[in-house]
């Protein structure tokens, strides 16, 4: 379900729109520090507050150039979501880790007795600065942070005393691979999930999730909380193309679905919006700035796709004065599929795109099988 979109077209509107609904929390919060009440009225009214992630990070919370935090109005959106599903794609570098992220992972652990926050990304590397990320968050803060520090801290797991005083809560972060069984998780955060790979997962990244990741919230989401959901499972990425578990997530009516091209950020011009599609093979554009899934002109040629050439009447026909590229889909040498499986060898030539002159189209014009065991 696609719950709210930025795009080319709308943008000027949406951060209007957007902007004026975070500046009514930050002034909500301002304006409670200058109200004569009592301390313990105060702390009451701030708790509440408090609840609302923006909000908690504006009261307590600096930005990297140790200004007062205020997250945009698309972090606002999903941050505050209650949703148990909820699948982000957008563009590259405008927010979508540090709201989606750090922000709300941090805020959920903050705020949940015996929280388990679990962050998978892509690879070691990158879940390990997802998680040093909120470490210098929680030290450049407004307040100290240190008195909720508990006894565990390393590259891997971030462990903070719980509200009641009692338990202790965890921020774990994993890359996408089999260890995450060994825990639950009250919130997930899945980041940039177009970009898993088995070789890393261990196994198709769809299956991973469906086996591995989402088991992890079966218990919690019974858990019972006054204003956070428990079990939820956030997915942030730049899309990369019609295929993944990017793309299955973003059709997955489960999810409640947003999408966040690079104008969403109000510090980004149409102007470099412009340029950067005009520079830009189409595939990159889609993935880094326009935050669209687009289908990847070239790479393999599956039978369905030969199908739908054909009902383009194309003739297979190899015209003279073009160059042509061979490809072949070679059969396997796995045992179990050397004797069924077949070769086949496709002859393409490249014609010119209208809309994107720098990405030539691909058309083929040559198609070949060979059966099973041919030498």
């Amino acid at each position: 379900m696609i719950i709210h979109e930025v795009t080319e077209k709308n943008f000027e509107e949406e951060r209007k729109k957007g902007e004026a609904v975070v500046q009514k929390k930050f002034d909500a919060w301002d304006k409670l520090g200058k109200v004569n009440i009592s301390i313990d009225e105060f702390k009451a009214k701030a708790a509440y507050l408090m609840r609302d992630p923006t909000i908690w990070a504006y009261a307590t919370l600096k930005d990297k150039q140790n200004k007062q935090l205020e997250s945009y109005y698309f972090q606002d959106k999903i941050m505050n979501d209650r949703h148990r599903f909820i699948h982000c794609t957008a563009a590259n570098q405008i927010g979508k880790t540090w709201g989606a992220g750090i922000i709300k992972g941090a805020h959920h652990a903050l705020h949940v007795n015996n929280a388990s926050v679990m962050l998978i990304s892509r690879s070691e590397g990158q879940a390990k600065g997802i998680l040093d990320e909120i470490k210098w968050m929680f030290k450049r803060a407004k307040i100290d942070y240190t008195p909720f520090e508990d006894e565990i801290t390393n590259r891997l797991e971030y462990h903070i005393k719980s509200p009641d005083g009692i338990g202790t809560s965890a921020i774990r972060v994993f890359p996408p691979t089999l260890a995450i069984l060994s825990f639950p998780a009250t919130l997930v955060i899945k980041d940039e999930t177009g970009f898993w790979e088995s070789k890393t997962c261990t196994m198709n990244p769809i299956a991973y999730y469906q086996q591995c990741v989402e088991p992890r919230t079966n218990a919690t989401k019974n858990w019972k909380h006054p204003f956070l959901t428990m079990g939820q499972i956030v997915s942030i990425t730049n899309p990369n193309g019609q295929d993944g578990l990017a793309w299955w997530l973003r059709n997955n009516p489960e999810f409640h679905n947003y999408t966040y091209n690079w104008l969403a950020n109000p510090n980004n011009t149409l102007e470099e919006y412009k340029a950067k599609e005009k520079s830009l093979p189409a595939i990159r554009f889609a993935s880094v700035y326009a935050a669209t899934y687009l289908l990847a002109s070239g790479g393999f040629i599956d039978l369905t796709q030969y199908e739908r050439f054909k009902s383009y009447n194309c003739p297979l026909v190899i015209k003279p004065g073009y160059t042509m590229f061979l490809g072949g889909d070679f059969a396997s040498e796995e045992p179990k599929s050397k004797g069924t499986d077949w070769t086949v060898l496709y002859g393409i030539i490249p014609i010119k795109n209208i809309d994107f002159p720098q990405n030539p189209r691909l058309r083929v014009v040559y198609r070949k099988e060979f059966a099973p065991k041919t030498k």
